[in-house]
């Protein structure tokens, strides 16, 4: 019972360490996205103060929107796809077009919200600078897992 019981706390730590690091590592990626986005922008300290609220409020829906699609998708009780019969099938579909409508209707609000804040060649380098972010982000996540990779092929071949 004993050793039950400090199992139990060592891995409630190791789950709680875990979460700390992943919110670490969430914060590190905002702000590197905040200082990307200003930088390519090259937002001036008035249009900064009025586009962040703004955004972040954008981003703020994006995430809740797709917290509620992930929500939908888990709550489908597992079944695979193929066990779909064409009424479901058709079902998915529509949900899935008006998720997207409501994605391109948040990002018709947004441009409503920042026009005549921003400049329209501002707003369209936000576009590009998101899709860029996301990118170079992808990019340097594969590099670390390639790399993470390396390093554990090496450790197997010191253990022979």
């Amino acid at each position: 019972m004993k050793y039950t019981m400090i199992f139990c706390v060592m891995l409630c730590t190791l789950a709680l360490f875990g979460q700390e690091q992943r919110a670490d590592r969430m914060q590190k990626i905002e702000s590197t996205r905040i200082a990307y986005i200003t930088n390519t922008l090259e937002l001036t300290p008035k249009e900064s103060e009025q586009f962040w609220p703004i955004y972040n409020g954008y981003t703020n829906a994006l995430k809740d929107m797709r917290k509620q699609i992930r929500g939908d998708r888990q709550s489908r009780d597992g079944s695979s796809l193929a066990g779909l019969n064409d009424q479901e099938a058709a079902k998915l579909i529509d949900d899935y077009l008006v998720n997207e409508q409501k994605k391109v209707d948040l990002k018709a609000d947004l441009m409503r919200d920042l026009s005549g804040k921003l400049s329209n060649q501002k707003i369209i380098k936000l576009f590009f600078a998101e899709e860029q972010f996301k990118r170079e982000m992808l990019s340097k996540i594969k590099e670390s897992m390639d790399n993470r990779r390396v390093e554990r092929r090496k450790g197997q071949g010191n253990e022979r």
